[in-house]
């Protein structure tokens, strides 16, 4: 019985020496490939955009990092915040995402979080994000949210102790933002919440601010511009739209551009420092006794005015040139560039195009001069009086030719 006893001890060893691994669970990264998911950044990524608890889980246990970017953005900004998944950005951050993480252009996902779901944003605070966290240029999501007016979002942050004194790169504080933007009620909110009073050097600040802004504004508005004219001239064998056929009114005409390559004329076309222009009922009909198939109010083909900016549709290089054109115009009318064989138009194989303006400002919309977009679409701002097409004698004649609008459309109010 003894030597039966120990015969068998060899096989209850061997037994008991495999059925550890027999029965041992499967590992996480098995698990993930069981569920028919690689264990890679961007499965991982699509799995938490997608909401998938289990399987995200599946891939922290597996050593996912949290903190795991993918384009240089971290996958709680990219998947977790942009797809809504409260839950799941939770999780991230128990497992120790980075609550202050940045995205590819530096901005914190504070920022995100309040543009999808403020529930988000707490998570962040809860969490220990900074509310004052800065952009590149030095402006916090409390600057950020008082510009474009989300007055949910400058509640939230200052109830979370958001220092609404912060000045950006540009000296500038969130107060000054909105105020700038005319927001009234945040502006009210953000003194309520203990934003210093302007003082007369912020004021002033505050001023130069808003002209830099409305000069940028309007030389953005010049460099799409110039990648609809572009665009048109590639479809149309080079050449350039023609001028409006209503005389006076140096624009372009209207129906080439509208609605196929340009969809928001009131955007592009108006210059945001020019006094008289009105972002509201620019290039509306006023009314439609004479165009009986629109209502008033629509955006009219009709009524693209030369409010903010010129256009002449033809090859100018210098003041001579432009007042002859300008003679020919009157004499001929807005048909002057088929009638004048001296005048060419505008194509793109015009020589040297660094040197034609195809659209430039009335020199009353900045100070001390205006922007003038080019042939090559660089885009230069021309002191005035200076060189052409911001000559004194130049602009005079433009302004001496009175544009003869339908009485549908809203009269000129600076030139």
């Amino acid at each position: 019985m003894t030597s039966a006893r120990f015969q068998l001890l060899p096989i209850v060893l061997i037994f008991l020496s495999i059925t550890p691994t027999a029965i041992s669970a499967a590992t996480p990264r098995e698990e993930l490939e069981e569920m028919d998911n690689r264990y890679t950044k961007r499965e991982f990524r699509d799995q938490i955009c997608s909401g998938n608890k289990v399987t995200v889980e599946s891939f922290l246990s597996a050593g996912m990092d949290p903190n795991t970017t993918i384009a240089d953005t971290p996958v709680i900004i990219s998947a977790a915040i942009h797809c809504g998944q409260v839950g799941l950005l939770e999780i991230l951050l128990e497992a120790g995402a980075d609550p202050d993480a940045k995205d590819d252009d530096d901005r914190p996902a504070l920022f995100h979080a309040l543009l999808v779901a403020h529930e988000m944003a707490a998570l962040l605070v809860e969490h220990g994000a900074d509310v004052d966290a800065k952009f590149p240029d030095g402006a916090t999501c409390l600057s950020v949210a008082a510009e474009e007016g989300n007055i949910e979002a400058v509640r939230f942050l200052l109830e979370n102790d958001a220092d609404p004194n912060v000045e950006d790169d540009e000296g500038l504080t969130p107060l000054m933002y909105a105020r700038k933007r005319k927001h009234e009620e945040i502006v009210r909110l953000l003194s309520d919440g203990g934003a210093e009073k302007l003082d007369d050097a912020s004021e002033r600040k505050l001023e130069h601010f808003e002209r830099d802004a409305q000069k940028s504004a309007c030389a953005r508005n010049l460099k799409s511009l110039g990648f609809v004219l572009k665009s048109f001239a590639r479809e149309n064998g080079g050449r350039f739209p023609r001028v409006d056929d209503v005389k006076g009114n140096f624009m372009l005409e209207g129906a080439a551009l509208y609605p196929k390559h340009i969809a928001a004329p009131q955007h592009a076309f108006g210059c945001p420092a020019d006094s008289g222009f009105n972002i509201e009922t620019a290039f509306r009909l006023r009314k439609n006794s004479s165009h009986p198939s629109s209502a008033a109010g629509d955006i009219h083909v009709d009524c693209f005015t030369c409010e903010s900016y010129i256009y002449l549709g033809c090859v100018l290089r210098n003041e001579s040139e432009g007042l002859s054109a300008l003679t020919a115009y009157e004499s001929l009318g807005p048909n002057f560039i088929d009638a004048a064989s001296s005048i060419l138009p505008l194509t793109r194989s015009v020589p040297e195009p660094a040197t034609v303006p195809v659209i430039w400002e009335w020199p009353t919309n900045h100070e001390g001069g205006g922007h003038v977009l080019y042939l090559d679409r660089h885009i230069e701002f021309v002191p005035y009086p200076g060189r052409f097409p911001m000559t004194e004698k130049f602009m005079e004649a433009l302004r001496k030719i009175e544009p003869q609008l339908s009485d549908d459309c809203l009269p000129i109010a600076t030139r």
